[in-house]
């Protein structure tokens, strides 16, 4: 007799020859303990991405590969995987947020990076640059005091602001040096005196001839 609400377990295998039952029914198939009505279908495997805890039976539905790249997770390779990172990795399959994309670590990108001369004390400097070229001048500064194109300790007339060289120009050919800048003055001081000297004749002799 069957009690009411108990559901009745039907042996996995049955004997159809068999009049009298022995005792030998199986109700677990796969002989795990759990009987086939109350198998619960899933993944069993533990190390499996979907392991089911409250599976007993296996339905080949274990999960090894939990990004689906192609590559199973047991397989896989961490690393860089951006080919423009300074330290791109090819061998690497999984990402893992190393990528460097700062070689000098100067707290500027590399695609950022402005080359120049990093060097304040030098002639070059440039206030712009993130990353020093080696282009840096650090030879002794150079002055041109009457900005006539001509450094000082090259120009024959420094502090005077005149034409080609920082010279004054005479008769169309330059003074070449300070000896030249002294004969002229000379010269000009010869000169004065000669016409003043012309002049007092002149008058003179106008005086002479005016009280003949």
């Amino acid at each position: 007799m069957r009690l009411k609400g108990v559901p009745i377990r039907l042996p996995t295998i049955i004997d159809v020859n068999a009049t009298d039952d022995d005792g030998s029914c199986d109700y677990d198939l796969d002989d795990d303990g759990v009987p086939d009505i109350d198998e619960i279908e899933g993944c069993t495997d533990s190390t499996a991405n979907n392991f089911d805890v409250n599976a007993t039976d296996d339905d080949g539905s274990c999960d090894y590969d939990l990004d689906d790249d192609g590559v199973l997770d047991v397989d896989e390779v961490l690393g860089c995987i951006n080919s423009t990172a300074n330290n791109f990795d090819v061998n690497a399959t999984d990402d893992d947020g190393s990528c460097d994309y700062d070689l000098d670590h100067d707290g500027v990108l590399d695609v950022d990076e402005v080359l120049g001369c990093t060097n304040s004390t030098a002639n070059n400097f440039d206030v712009n640059a993130t990353d020093d070229d080696g282009s840096c001048d650090s030879s002794e500064p150079i002055f041109d005091t009457d900005n006539d194109g001509f450094s000082d300790d090259l120009d024959n007339c420094p502090t005077l602001s005149g034409v080609d060289n920082g010279c004054p120009v005479t008769q169309g050919k330059d003074l070449e040096d300070a000896d030249d800048i002294s004969k002229l003055y000379l010269t000009s001081s010869v000169i004065i005196i000669l016409v003043i000297f012309l002049l007092f004749l002149l008058l003179r002799k106008r005086k002479e001839e005016q009280s003949e």
